[in-house]
């Protein structure tokens, strides 16, 4: 219980490491086709349906990455896609066969249209050890692309394509906070949905950058804090 809270606390203050100044190293999208075989360290939404932003489970050394933030979500509701049992979101891991993946719902809220522009982000934080996190998403009914943002600036953005369910490969240098803007372009019913992020090849973060992320997390609810009261 207090791992869980304290994972989904790191979740929600992270964003305040992605102003860190770095470069991408590389960022490259791979069609796929599931079942999907995970290693260690993973994340994993929309589990028997679940909607919510936090992901469960949760297996990567904590604050490697935030929790997912809605783009631009128009009021629609969030759909689990774990009950749906898709291919493309199957995932077999060290607790055994998983189905996941998590969308916006414009069909259920009669006006798919209102789909096309929504999306998610996610902040993926080194902490002092390059690495390299597998991102599982699937455009639907129309193309979708991700920007890769540091600090505030887009660096490169990535096609996903149309319809096809698609591995992104991100590699950070050792110091970058790099945000993935995950984004349904086109279509009267596109619809961008991500399934789990894999962290490869994850030594355990310095003590010192966990000391600091510790303490900005700290700054960060202090600060809400106040504005809250």
């Amino acid at each position: 219980m207090i791992r869980s809270l304290t994972a989904a606390i790191a979740f929600s203050v992270l964003s305040v490491l992605a102003t860190a100044q770095g470069g991408l190293i590389s960022a490259t999208a791979t069609p796929y086709s599931g079942p999907v075989t995970l290693g260690s360290y993973y994340a994993i939404w929309g589990i028997e349906g679940s909607d919510s932003l936090v992901p469960s489970p949760f297996t990567a050394p904590e604050m490697t990455m935030t929790s997912l933030f809605q783009r631009n979500p128009n009021g629609l509701p969030l759909r689990g896609l774990g009950n749906f049992d898709l291919t493309e979101y199957q995932f077999i891991t060290p607790q055994g066969t998983l189905y996941g993946g998590i969308q916006h719902d414009g069909q259920g809220a009669g006006n798919p249209a209102l789909n096309v522009g929504t999306g998610f982000d996610l902040v993926l934080v080194p902490l002092g050890v390059m690495r390299t996190y597998s991102l599982y998403m699937m455009p639907y009914l129309g193309a979708g692309s991700v920007d890769l943002v540091v600090g505030g600036s887009v660096v490169q953005t990535v096609s996903l394509g149309s319809n096809l369910p698609v591995r992104l490969d991100v590699t950070t240098d050792v110091n970058t906070g790099v945000r993935a803007a995950m984004t349904s372009a086109t279509g009267t019913d596109s619809n961008l949905s991500i399934g789990a992020v894999e962290v490869l090849a994850v030594p355990e973060p310095p003590a010192l950058a966990l000391a600091a992320g510790a303490l900005l997390g700290f700054a960060f609810l202090q600060r809400r804090k106040g504005s809250i009261a």
